[in-house]
């Protein structure tokens, strides 16, 4: 799971059917949590490929090595 916190995005923003966007409707302003996107995937290439479009897109790094 990948907080969004004071960025608000949509499901159309991905491309990718293993990315899964919530957001919780709120209002958005800085340091406030407004939703989350989960990943899901089959295999550990496909998850890998998954996460790299969602901070690509939100122009951010992960805060874990999650490619170990």
């Amino acid at each position: 799971m990948i907080n969004l916190i004071g960025e608000d995005v949509n499901q159309d923003m991905f491309q990718n059917s293993a990315i899964h966007v919530k957001s919780y409707g709120k209002e958005v302003r800085a340091n406030r949590k407004i939703g989350h996107i989960n990943v899901t995937a089959n295999d550990k290439n496909s998850f890998i490929s998954a996460v790299d479009e969602v901070y690509s897109k939100l122009n951010a790094e992960p805060c874990l090595n999650f490619k170990a």
